[in-house]
């Protein structure tokens, strides 16, 4: 991350010399090349070109999730008690009203009244309900104009673009164990080891109890408008993991899909 860091100091009105920066870039520069670091966020891929910083582009990999399971998840996310209760557990924040928490995904999409549950192509992608967690594909894409319209092709294409460009590896959620055994053999210097600290620690996963079963009917609603994030998604079943000249993974029946829907980057 010291990149980042370096670019939004500001040198300017410092009195140290140039010898004095050179000195200590060169230091950070030492310190990265010992230290493994990971910056994990809901933020979309940022192109360290666009800022003359492509010498110091990060690796990126990123987990993808059904994009119907995905809305799903996040309209009952919002109305657990663990999102919704303050810090001491004692009020509600009220970020929506008591009856639109009480309101299921269900009657939202039926209803067809709030925007919270309505993904309308076209759409801006981080100014509406879900903010960003209405589009997967906005992750991948970036932080350009295009990037903000929900199911464009324009989206569809950049964000495809960028996982050939600067993805090495994306991993399914729905296949979380596998993932992790591919980010080990492609990743060891962040991940050797992994597979056995998830094992042992019994790691637990984050699931809503408070989330109901989903018809079919309301699913099938959602994904009419959801087609490019769904092919996105489907996408992946036909990639194969590569480095120069060797398949490291290939994506058929029991191999490696997705997991998270935010990129993490490796300095």
């Amino acid at each position: 991350m010291k990149p980042l860091e370096k670019a939004d100091d500001g040198h300017e009105g410092r009195e140290d010399s140039h010898a004095d920066r050179d000195e200590g870039e060169n230091h950070q520069d030492d310190e990265n090349s010992r230290i493994p670091i990971i910056y994990t966020r809901h933020q979309n891929f940022w192109d360290f070109s666009e800022f003359q910083l492509e010498q110091h582009q990060p690796l990126y990999f990123a987990f993808v999730r059904h994009p119907i399971e995905r809305a799903i998840s996040w309209y009952y996310y919002v109305r657990s008690p663990a999102y919704q209760m303050t810090g001491d557990g004692q009020q509600i924040e009220a970020t929506v009203s008591i009856k639109a928490l009480k309101e299921s995904i269900e009657e939202c999409v039926e209803n067809g009244g709030r925007s919270e549950c309505q993904f309308i192509p076209g759409m801006s992608i981080h100014r509406n309900a879900q903010n960003s967690h209405s589009s997967q594909l906005a992750f991948f894409c970036g932080h350009k104009p295009i990037c903000d319209n929900f199911e464009s092709g324009a989206l569809f294409s950049q964000a495809v673009e960028n996982f050939h460009r600067h993805f090495p590896v994306v991993g399914v959620t729905e296949y979380f164990n596998q993932s992790v055994q591919v980010l080990e053999a492609y990743l060891p210097r962040y991940f050797q080891g992994a597979s056995d600290v998830i094992q042992k620690e019994a790691i637990s996963t984050n699931q809503n109890t408070y989330k109901p079963p989903v018809s079919a009917k309301v699913r099938s609603i959602l994904a009419r408008n959801m087609s490019k994030e769904i092919e996105f998604y489907h996408f992946f079943s036909s990639q194969v993991f590569q480095t120069p000249g060797t398949i490291i993974k290939s994506w058929t029946n029991n191999s490696i899909i997705e997991i998270i829907s935010h990129p993490v980057i490796f300095f």
